[in-house]
């Protein structure tokens, strides 16, 4: 198994790297790996090659190879095998194949081969990819800071979305949007309290957020489902907030800036509310 870190920082050492990779391993009954000094080599070497681009291909070497990208602040080696291990949902080990529209050839890569690339394009390598998002392909991605900028360009407020979002990727053919949260979490937006999934998706277009999925608001003692929300105007300074059948209408303002993202409602709310025992929205 090899890595390369580019710093070596903490949470990225080959340990962490190794442990990430035997837990799924573990799972499934396949044995553990080793960290390989002369694969390390081999992806140090290659992700010094790619330090002028960041360029997300493939080295077509002699090892299999798994990529991960990531700009902007906070990426973990326990994050990059976690990205790749959560496509074992999308693998269905009776045909050995990926269910349809969904990519599982990462996680299939992690459990069965010994030698695995990781090329980690930190910030702290490239400092101006903490600010601006990465193409790969007909995919963008990036961090939090760039992410905001994203969701201006669209015509949408750059405080649509709380803080600790780890990664965010578009594909820019479909505008279909995955925003990844460190964790499900309750933010305020001036007097709503809001609960935010892990992973929220959507399909984002300019001035408009449609289809999501993973983002709920409370209403009279109800959770009810976020749908979309739209800029129709920005000069209106009003946000349309797409709540289960009826359009909710805040001031633009309220979404300037991102809001702290917690894991108890109360701390976020100030009197306790449990979204666990809150009957949750219609469908």
């Amino acid at each position: 198994m090899a890595y390369t870190t580019i710093p070596t920082l903490a949470q990225n050492s080959p340990g962490d790297f190794v442990a990430g990779h035997n837990s799924p391993r573990a799972a499934v009954g396949v044995g553990p790996v080793t960290w390989n000094n002369t694969v390390a080599a081999y992806a140090q070497t290659y992700a010094n090659q790619r330090i002028g681009d960041c360029k997300l291909v493939h080295s077509n070497g002699p090892y299999g190879e798994n990529l991960f990208w990531g700009s902007g602040d906070g990426f973990t080696a326990a994050f990059a095998v976690r990205t790749w291990a959560d496509e074992k949902q999308y693998y269905n080990y009776a045909s050995n194949s990926c269910a349809a529209g969904k990519e599982c050839g990462h996680y299939t890569q992690a459990p069965p081969f010994l030698l695995l690339l990781a090329f980690l394009c930190l910030s702290a390598l490239l400092p101006s990819l903490s600010a601006r998002p990465v193409t790969s392909g007909d995919v963008l991605v990036g961090g939090g800071r760039s992410f905001r900028e994203l969701l201006r360009s669209e015509g949408l407020p750059g405080g649509l979305f709380p803080r600790g979002v780890e990664y965010f990727s578009l594909d820019l053919s479909s505008g279909l949007l995955e925003v990844r949260l460190r964790g499900p979490c309750y933010a305020r937006y001036d007097d709503n309290l809001t609960y935010f999934e892990r992973v929220v998706r959507g399909k984002l277009s300019y001035g408009e957020l449609t289809n999501v999925v993973g983002w709920s608001e409370e209403e009279l003692f109800l959770w009810l489902p976020v749908k979309g929300i739209l800029v129709s105007d920005p000069s209106s300074g009003v946000v349309l907030v797409d709540i289960a059948l009826a359009h909710k209408e805040l001031a633009a303002s309220v979404f300037e800036e991102p809001p702290e993202c917690r894991p108890d409602a109360g701390v976020a709310e100030g009197q306790g509310a449990d979204r666990n025992r809150i009957l949750m929205g219609f469908l």
